[in-house]
């Protein structure tokens, strides 16, 4: 048996048992502008409508099975996290990845079409099964699992293995203020350069906002009222209106310029009070 535990969909959350969708947690935010733009939902986040997005992106993706892709460059949105260290990797401004992949954990990647390929689908995951089809994949692509008997996730130490694999200047993942603070001072006992982007942000409290602005190089809005509000304020740089996404420090701003280099449409540049937002924005803010 395979189980993953995912946070998704409005931060729903699911388990996914041998394909089987249960959620355990209704949204609790009503809609996503993101989620309609992507054709997952239609109309207000429900129990109901998010198992149906999740079956949708399991169909189309592959996710959560073992034939889940592990390279792509497909762009799934435009400002994601994934679609920026793909953008870095390949202009060389970060070397690798730490990346959590259904089907095997915590994993460094260095390949940007890996990145992409696992990232650019991959929900906030909680909790994952080993399946050696997707490992065994994920080697073929040059990645390095974690610990591939148990798939366990664990940013901190993929840092640590990333460093033991000769990586200097790698990006990774958090959810939370803590696990940056960690991150952060075990980058400087490493001698490394690491980006911490904060994904996963909806609903966070007023001080692990707080958190993420001070240790995160970059901070994703999603639909949380308090970064959008405090983190967004001190950014260098802003990049989206409807999900914004913030860089925080020097080395945030050149990766999402990075990103705005490989984007092959008409873009507009300007200067504004922080932050700035559109007019659809996910309901409600929390």
């Amino acid at each position: 048996m395979t189980r993953h535990i995912v946070e998704a969909f409005g931060k729903a959350r699911l388990i996914i048992e041998d394909g089987e969708i249960k959620v355990i947690r209704p949204p609790i935010i009503k809609r996503c502008p993101l989620l309609e733009r992507l054709e997952l939902v239609d109309g207000p986040l429900t129990a109901e409508s998010v198992k149906e997005a999740a079956r949708r992106v399991m169909e189309r993706y592959g996710v959560y099975t073992a034939s889940r892709p592990i390279a792509s460059e497909e762009d799934i949105a435009a400002f994601g996290v994934s679609e920026t260290r793909f953008s870095a990797i390949k202009q060389g401004l970060l070397d690798a990845a730490v990346i959590v992949c259904d089907g095997a954990g915590t994993l460094v990647a260095s390949s940007p079409e890996a990145v992409q390929g696992i990232g650019g689908i991959m929900s906030y995951l909680i909790e994952t099964s080993p399946i050696s089809e997707v490992i065994e994949a994920l080697q073929r692509q040059g990645c390095r699992v974690l610990d591939a008997e148990t798939a366990r996730i664990d940013q901190v130490e993929g840092v640590k293995l990333a460093s033991r694999m000769g990586f200097k200047r790698i990006g990774v993942t958090v959810t939370s203020g803590f696990e940056a603070s960690r991150i952060r001072e075990l980058s400087t006992k490493l001698k490394m350069i690491v980006a911490i982007f904060a994904i996963h942000t909806t609903g966070v409290s007023r001080e692990e906002a707080l958190l993420l602005g001070e240790h995160c190089d970059v901070v994703t809005g999603c639909a949380s009222k308090w970064v959008r509000e405090l983190v967004g304020a001190k950014a260098l740089l802003q990049v989206g209106t409807t999900i914004p996404v913030f860089a925080l420090t020097t080395l945030g701003k050149e990766l999402l310029l990075a990103r705005l280099k490989d984007l092959n449409r008409p873009l507009l540049v300007g200067f504004s009070k922080l932050p700035k937002m559109g007019d659809r924005s996910p309901e409600p803010l929390v």
